[in-house]
């Protein structure tokens, strides 16, 4: 695996740019540059210095700019991937609604929330808050949802969660239990609702019995 970090300075007169790792000149073995200079208008000029890490490897990387007027410099601190979040739990929360709860790992910069319906591609929600703990998303579709989690930080290939699994079947039909005529304009249908927490409403259809007498819907 490798990273890519990319330095910019605005500058005259000509700016050279370096790198270092916890004070240390970063070995050629370990990585790689690649320079670029644009002019931005008549008093300055763009310099890019992108540097590519070979491997995951931490530390305090810094890069500075220096010409004959003096130097600058700035520092990102680079952190080894996180684990995966823990104790990923799923729990619906109504029809194609589910709520994703985890134990968070430390130095996440935040997650991402992997969900696949049977053998179907891959679809992910971005949680971009690090101290976040739980978070809802929509699922389409009928059937099995496999759920899976990463935590993200600056350096690339975190590990995946466990996997967690959701079933989202159709409702069974509710059982009819009385139709009674309302005035001569109306039925009152009674029924009894299918075992099913995630109920939203029901539908109502008729048929009328001939063009004579017409279906009244109350």
């Amino acid at each position: 695996p490798s990273f890519s970090l990319n330095c910019t300075s605005h500058s005259f007169p000509p700016t050279e740019l370096s790198w270092s790792r916890d004070e240390q000149p970063l070995p050629l073995s370990e990585a790689a540059y690649q320079s670029s200079q644009q002019l931005r208008d008549a008093f300055s000029t763009t310099y890019d210095n992108l540097l590519t890490v070979n491997g995951s490897l931490p530390g305090l990387y810094n890069c500075t700019a220096a010409n004959e007027k003096g130097s600058q410099s700035n520092t990102l601190n680079v952190t080894m991937p996180p684990g995966p979040p823990t104790n990923v739990m799923a729990t619906i929360q109504g029809r194609n609604q589910v709520r994703v709860s985890w134990t968070a790992p430390g130095d996440a910069l935040g997650y991402l929330i992997l969900h696949r319906l049977g053998g179907g591609g891959e679809s992910q929600v971005r949680v971009e808050d690090p101290g976040a703990t739980e978070h809802t998303i929509e699922l389409a579709g009928e059937g099995e949802h496999t759920i899976t989690m990463l935590a993200y930080a600056l350096l690339p290939n975190p590990t995946r969660s466990e996997a967690v699994v959701v079933t989202f079947d159709l409702p069974g039909p509710p059982i009819i239990t009385q139709v009674s005529p309302v005035e001569s304009t109306g039925l009152r249908v009674s029924w009894t609702p299918p075992p099913d927490d995630a109920l939203e409403g029901f539908c109502i259809s008729y048929t009328p019995v001939s063009d004579d007498c017409p279906g009244i819907l109350g």
